[in-house]
């Protein structure tokens, strides 16, 4: 929409964006109150004060809000949350906070390790580590197959493909591993009928 539409109102209260914006001299977002998301994490939140006197352009002043408990995202390794012996993340101990974790290596159960310190720990993101996983799984699978082409057993093919989608053979894996076998000898016969 235009903004010279609203050019006969003397101001203009729009609503649902999160950010707190001026659009024109008359129009203002004001944004919302609280931090929805980790998007909007350290972002200023505002609650306009608006005063509107005959014949005189209105006036907004912008009140900073405070929140009880601020939205924050952090980026570092999980000893520096861990241990913390510098207080660099002091700041975090009373805040919803994501941590993005720089390590290369999964972190078992971090959120339950790290709640103790960080009570509003709502998100722990390793996607480096992710990242990584998943190309060495990636890289072993392009292995198997390249090793596939010179006979290598189809067992060891559905076995590396189990491990990788449960990341451990389950309990009843050799019911499996039979029935898998049993089902490629049936094939393996029908095709050469």
């Amino acid at each position: 929409v235009p903004v010279a539409l609203f050019k006969d109102f003397r101001y203009v209260a729009l609503g649902h964006l999160h950010r707190c914006q001026q659009v024109a001299a008359n129009m203002w977002y004001s944004g919302s109150p609280l931090a929805y998301s980790f998007s909007e994490a350290d972002a200023a939140k505002y609650v306009l004060d608006v005063t509107i006197l005959p014949k005189a352009n209105p006036t907004v002043t912008k009140i900073p809000i405070q929140p009880v408990h601020p939205v924050v995202r952090r980026c570092g390794s999980f000893e520096d949350f861990f241990r913390d012996t510098c207080n660099a993340f002091a700041d975090c101990r009373n805040a919803f906070l994501e941590i993005s974790c720089t390590d290369t290596c999964l972190i078992e159960n971090p959120m339950n390790q790290l709640k103790s310190r960080y009570p509003y720990l709502l998100s722990f993101r390793q996607d480096e580590a992710l990242r990584r996983e998943g190309l060495s799984t990636i890289n072993e699978r392009r292995d198997l197959l390249q090793k596939s082409k010179s006979n290598l057993p189809s067992e060891e093919i559905f076995e590396a493909f189990i491990r990788d989608i449960y990341g451990t053979l389950p309990e009843n894996f050799e019911a499996e591993k039979a029935l898998f076998v049993q089902t490629m000898t049936d094939l393996q016969r029908e095709m050469q009928e």
